[in-house]
Order: C-alpha cells, then structure tokens, then sequence
C-alpha cells in the first residue's frame, strides 16, 4: 500500500506527514505488582530517498519534509549542484546532520548527497570512490557491524560504464560489513520480483549482468512499487534485507517527477566484547614475607 498525506487546501506548501511507521512503545497498563521488562537492544533507523531534480529550487519542501518525518539518513540524487553551492545553503547547522556530496561537474543534472544525522558517528569513505556518480559514508553504531552507506546516481539506462564502476566500488568495502546503497538506477526494465529484464528490455546483458553481480555481492533490492510513474527507478541494494522491516512511498519532493521512498530499518546491538584484564588476588598473598621486607 502506498503512503500518500493529504494536505490542507489553504497552504501552498504539501503537507507529507509522518509514515505510518513508528517505534514508539505502547503504554502499559498500570498493575499494583510491578513487573521486570525486558528492553529489546534493538533500535529502528529511518532513511528518504529523494529524486530532487535540482535541489536548489525546493530547499523550503526539503526543510519541511526533514521536520515532519524526521529522518535518521537522507539520500538525494540528480541535486544538480555546483561547487560553487555552499551545503549549509542546502542543510544548515541545525538540522542537524553530517554532510558528504559527489557534484556532477562535467556536464549538466546528476550530483548525489548524503545526510546522516549527527547523533551517529559517521565518516566519508574517500577510498571507495570510483569513476561513478556515488559518494560513501561509514556509520559505526556500539554494538553493530559497521555500516557502509551510499547515494548512486546512474544518467542513462544503457550506462555500463556506471555499472562497472559501482560494482568495483563495492568490492572495496571491508569483509563482514553492513552495505546500503540507495539512489536512482535508471532501470526501468528489470521486473523485481524475479530480478530478470522485461521481455521488452533493449540492453539484456546489461541486467543480466546487474543481476548477476547482486548475487556475486549478496546483495537484495528492497523496493518493489514504483517510484516514477509505473517504472522502479530508486533502488535500495543491501546485504542484510531481514533488517529492512518497512519501505513505502511519499509525494515527490516539489515538482520532481520521482516519488520519496522511506524506508524504516531494524537493527539489533550485540554486546560489547570486553578486553581481558587482570585481578589481584590479595588473599592468597604471602603476607609474612611481604612483612619482612618492610
């Protein structure tokens, strides 16, 4: 079912809403016997991926959107921004998040941006940059397998070159890591639900060799709505799908043709292995020796 708000017709602005996700805890009812409950160590990450098609003219929506969900992670495509774009114009400092940008300078549209909320510790993965549109970060949460985040953006769908080079970025990531990747793909031909092209698909090998390397790299797609018109064009790729526990869609951000899509992930902390460390045993000293020597 998708997600859809409606707003009310004297504002201008859309009003989105909230997902009907939530993680707050129900109430319990008062008992005079009070009862040990167990907290389940487990926290619940939110993420929008946003198709701007040029962010600079819907700032005020962006900002809205921001309040109303309160998301934990955003990942923007096609920003169309410049160098020449300074990001506290797009995110000031009180929204509150850590910024990191691939603009698309050579030639007109693309350009990625990923915002991870500042209560995580997050860090830009420089070294996992390839010749795509892509920019990576690390999040490191106590208890958790680091996560490797990323906001791709591919132009064109017969663009192979994107491909290859996203596909040798992945290989970077680190054994044993959490991998999201999150964007536009532009592959309006692959049927998701048994992740092979449409029988009308122009660039067979391409996604069969998209397919194919999904496997090679343990990876699932999470949307299965679509997101622009009837195609799915903004993919979710991980390798740990049983976290991802609700995905739906909102309005397009503005005037963008492509639908947000919220995704909510579920993610269990382990316990904190604790370094060995020595203790004395003072009972079994010898103390009338120890007397002597003084």
């Amino acid at each position: 079912m998708l997600f859809r708000s409606h707003f009310p017709p004297q504002s201008p602005v859309r009003n989105y809403g909230h997902p009907d996700a939530s993680s707050t805890p129900k109430q319990c009812k008062k008992n005079s016997k009070r009862k040990l409950v167990k907290i389940p160590n487990e926290e619940k990450l939110t993420i929008l991926n946003i198709n701007c098609r040029s962010i600079n003219n819907k700032i005020p929506e962006l900002h809205q959107v921001i309040d109303q969900v309160k998301p934990d992670i955003v990942c923007l495509t096609e920003t169309w921004l410049k160098l020449d774009t300074f990001t506290s114009e797009i995110f000031p400092a009180q929204l509150g998040y850590q910024i990191y940008r691939d603009d698309r300078t050579t030639c007109k549209g693309g350009g990625v941006l990923l915002a991870v909320t500042n209560k995580f510790l997050s860090e830009e993965q420089t070294d996992l940059k390839t010749d795509c549109n892509i920019v990576w970060s690390k999040i490191s949460l106590t208890g958790i397998k680091d996560i490797y985040i990323a906001s791709y953006y591919k132009p064109h769908e017969h663009d192979e070159h994107s491909l290859k080079e996203l596909w040798l970025s992945i290989a970077k990531i680190p054994h044993n890591s959490n991998i999201w990747i999150l964007g536009d793909f532009n592959l309006p031909d692959m049927n998701w639900s048994n992740e092979a092209p449409l029988e009308t698909c122009k660039f067979k090998d391409m996604y069969d060799n998209f397919s194919e390397n999904m496997i090679c790299h343990n990876l699932e797609q999470m949307v299965k709505i679509p997101t622009r018109d009837k195609n799915i064009l903004d993919l979710f790729l991980t390798n740990t799908p049983g976290q991802v526990c609700n995905t739906k869609t909102l309005p397009g951000l503005g005037s963008s043709d492509h639908d947000m899509v919220f995704h909510e992930i579920s993610v269990k902390r382990g316990r904190i292995k604790q370094m060995p460390r020595k203790v004395k045993s003072y009972n079994k000293a010898n103390w009338s020796e120890f007397k002597k020597d003084l």
